[in-house]
């Protein structure tokens, strides 16, 4: 799965998303596209302002695109280990749907957090996606967090979706 063409990576976010282009199973950009209509409240147009936004910074004709699926803890929170807010990924789930309407006629796939990178922190998320990249794309990757910042953590977690698609990541990738 994942070996032909272009394949676009999404960590989606309402302020911004982390995104991944993979050409032939190579990590090619990686950046941060922020949101620029963002206002302070996630509604649905702050939603379809962030696909717009990503399908201006990526408007190819991919082979398929895979965005990550937000996912409701709701043992932890039930369990009082998790004070996170499910209404909070509400916007979260928008932005993705509204990422996939953007590349119609591309096979779009989600996945959820757990199924490629567990409950792991996000410094072992990072460390091992750095260890399955090579040469150039470790540069890529360099200069894309170097410009992101804080959020550099979001196109770390792009490029592990891309990585966990086009079967770099070690783990068995099911399908859509």
């Amino acid at each position: 799965m994942g070996n032909a063409g272009l394949v676009l990576a999404i960590d989606p976010g309402v302020r911004g998303c982390g995104a991944a282009l993979f050409e032939h199973r190579m990590l090619v950009k990686a950046s941060y596209v922020a949101n620029v209509a963002f206002k302070g409240e996630a509604r649905a147009v702050e939603a379809a302002e962030m696909a717009e936004q990503v399908k201006r910074h990526f408007p190819l004709s991919l082979h398929a695109a895979v965005i990550e699926w937000p996912q409701v803890y709701a043992g932890a929170i039930r369990a009082g280990k998790s004070k996170a807010e499910p209404n909070d990924l509400l916007a979260l789930t928008a932005v993705a749907g509204a990422i996939a309407t953007k590349y119609i006629g591309t096979e779009i796939f989600t996945v959820r957090p757990a199924e490629w990178k567990g409950q792991v922190p996000k410094s072992i998320v990072a460390n091992r996606v750095w260890d399955c990249l090579e040469g150039v794309e470790v540069d890529v990757l360099k200069v894309a967090s170097r410009d992101a910042g804080r959020l550099a953590h979001n196109i770390v977690d792009a490029v592990g979706i891309g990585l966990c698609y086009i079967g770099r990541w070690g783990i068995k990738w099911r399908s859509k």
